[in-house]
């Protein structure tokens, strides 16, 4: 029997082909369950449990097969947002608090590698998404100094960010410019190579 998803961006993200790279993230004010791994509402991969209408973490989440039945699920729970696994997936996080220093950096990045969209929840700081041809890389990060400091973080497999939600800090909604996946589908984002 097919499964009927009712919310608007899990539905696109299906469509476009993200399935199995979608994770669940607990809003930024939920009611986090006694005892819970759950300690960054907003950022991380959470559960809700209905009948505590409480949130807790989601163990393993990096294992996790996503199934349309779990889509269905989650489209349903309060405040929902919408997490992106990486590995064949790879965020260019752009950790910079400078503006010029943070636009130059994605604009640099976007004439080697290609132009790519681009999630801010917390401007300045931005993240760029392509896939990946070949084999899934592990996290590497760049951090620097001087007069204006900031992180580089290229996430690979065993990460996730934010694609669609609240921002924990600015209380709004991520956006993107340059499209989404919500409106690019998994086989036209731009590719980099991990040869």
């Amino acid at each position: 029997m097919a499964q009927v998803i009712k919310s608007a961006p899990f539905q696109k993200l299906v469509a476009n082909g993200y399935l199995e790279y979608m994770i669940p993230i607990a809003p930024p004010d939920a009611k986090i369950l006694h005892g819970s791994a759950l300690r960054a509402p907003g950022k991380m991969p959470g559960k809700y449990l209905s009948q505590k209408k409480a949130w807790c973490g989601f163990p393993r989440w990096q294992d996790h097969v996503t199934t349309l039945a779990d889509i269905a699920e989650w489209a349903t729970w309060p405040n929902v947002g919408i997490g992106i696994r990486t590995g064949r997936l790879i965020g260019i996080d752009i950790d910079i608090l400078h503006p010029d220093l943070a636009a130059g950096v994605a604009l640099d990045f976007q004439m080697e590698f290609g132009f790519a969209p681009c999630r801010t929840g917390c401007a300045p700081k931005k993240l760029l998404l392509y896939r990946l041809d070949g084999e899934p890389c592990q996290k590497a990060i760049l951090d620097f100094q001087g007069n204006y400091s900031g992180r580089i973080e290229v996430l690979g497999a065993g990460n996730q960010f934010v694609a669609f939600g609240t921002h924990p800090y600015t209380c709004q909604p991520y956006k993107w410019d340059g499209g989404s996946p919500a409106n690019i589908t998994f086989n036209n984002l731009p590719v980099l190579s991990n040869g």
